[in-house]
C-alpha cells in the first residue's frame, strides 16, 4: 500500500532536492574555502608542473610549513596570482 501518489512523491523529491542544494549553496556562502593547498593540489590547480612550481618558488613563492621537518608544504593561490600579477609585462 503506497501512502503517496506517483506525482505527490516526485513533488517531495523535488522540494527535498531544492532544499539540500540551497542549503549546500549557503555553506558555501558562509564558510569560504581554506586559502591554502598542499603541493599536489596546488599544481593540479594551477595545471602547472613541479618545474615550473620550483620557477614559481624562486620568483617568490612562499611555502608554508607548519614545523621543521614536515613534508606537508602548503601554497596560496591568491599569493601565487599576486605574484604572477607582478611579474606579468
Amino acid at each position: 500500500m503506497r501512502l503517496l501518489s506517483s506525482e505527490a512523491e516526485q513533488d517531495i523529491k523535488i522540494i527535498i532536492k531544492e532544499a539540500v542544494g540551497q542549503g549546500i549553496e549557503d555553506y558555501k556562502r558562509e564558510n569560504p574555502k581554506f586559502p591554502y593547498l598542499q603541493q599536489a593540489e596546488f599544481m593540479k590547480e594551477l595545471k602547472i608542473s613541479i618545474t615550473y612550481l620550483y620557477k614559481l618558488i624562486d620568483h617568490g613563492l612562499k611555502r608554508v610549513v607548519l614545523e621543521e621537518g614536515d613534508r606537508t608544504v602548503w601554497y596560496s593561490l591568491d599569493q601565487a596570482r599576486q605574484l604572477m600579477d607582478s611579474l606579468a609585462e
